[in-house]
């Protein structure tokens, strides 16, 4: 009878046990050593099957599953995710995530359920497809464990107007739970370089929420920001240099695309438009009036980095 291998691909330490235990509720479903803990398989040894069990987070509330070919590496064949109740025990999830792997294991051999399967949820039906995604228990609120994450990036705005245009970076922390909402803090530096020159400071703090699952790839999340800006105009004329500076509230929107394309690190585009008072004018000796538009539109393009 063909093998499915299971690791555990985390760097959270949830006990030295964890693998065994998930194994051991796996061989239960469909019998014993038909569920080899990877890690300690001799070199060189291909399993019909790899389980790979990628949890969401440290609280283990829920866990995504990618049954693959012969390898840890090998062709995707199904991906299942399973949500557990703050009420679970830890090894009570685990074993829940065995019985998953073993039905997924049974649905390509066509073996029917055993009663191990059966108290898992799982009925000659549902073996074969596992569809929709199957969950080992009802759907409960997630602990409230908190998640943060870094986020860098570039930054321009292009001209409204006979306004300067803005070239600059950006960095942000954010701060969210087990679920869509998150708050954010972020700090941004953008100059328009010449002469006169200018420089401006930006701290905000706002919400947003996510538009999409925690365990989705691809995300799109929307925010909203109380935003203090503070600009600096500086100009030379031969030997002479003089500054002003001139500060401003205001409030910005935005939307950002996040694709979780390596598991520490995603990648991030956005959009936002911002609305600072009081206008800016300014004058240079003789020169015309320059004006620095209250509201701008900022492009962003950069990373997010998460534990």
């Amino acid at each position: 009878m063909l093998n499915v291998a299971i690791a555990v691909d985390s760097d959270t330490d949830y006990g030295p046990q964890a693998v065994q235990v998930i194994a051991a509720a796996c061989e239960e479903v469909i019998g014993e050593q038909r569920c080899p803990v990877a890690s300690e398989l001799e070199p060189g040894t291909v399993a019909a099957w790899y389980a790979v069990v990628h949890p969401n987070d440290s609280a283990l509330s829920s866990v995504r599953i990618e049954f693959r070919d012969r390898t840890v590496d090998g062709v995707l064949i199904e991906q299942r995710s399973i949500s557990f109740s703050p009420r679970d025990s830890a090894k009570g999830r685990l074993a829940s995530v065995g019985s998953v792997i073993a039905a997924l294991a049974a649905a390509r051999e066509g073996a029917p359920p055993t009663r191990a399967a059966q108290r898992a949820n799982m009925t000659p039906a549902a073996v074969p497809t596992v569809e929709p995604p199957v969950r080992a228990v009802e759907p409960a609120a997630p602990p409230r464990a908190v998640n943060w994450a870094i986020d860098v990036a570039a930054l321009a705005a292009p001209t409204f107007g006979d306004g300067p245009y803005r070239l600059g970076g950006l960095g942000r922390a954010r701060l969210a739970f087990n679920g869509l909402p998150f708050a954010l803090l972020s700090g941004r530096y953008a100059v328009h370089p010449g002469n006169p020159s200018l420089a401006w400071w930006t701290l905000s703090a706002g919400v947003g929420a996510r538009l999409g699952d925690r365990a989705s790839l691809f995300d799109l999340e929307l925010r909203g920001e109380l935003v203090f800006e503070r600009t600096n105009i500086a100009v030379e004329r031969g030997a002479l240099h003089d500054s002003i500076g001139q500060s401003g509230w205001g409030g910005r929107v935005g939307v950002d695309a996040v694709w979780a394309s390596w598991r520490h690190c995603s990648l991030m585009v956005g959009v936002d438009g911002a609305l600072v008072l009081p206008r800016i004018r300014f004058v240079v000796a003789n020169d015309e009036p320059t004006h620095v538009p209250s509201a701008t539109l900022s492009l962003l393009i950069g990373a997010r980095f998460q534990p």
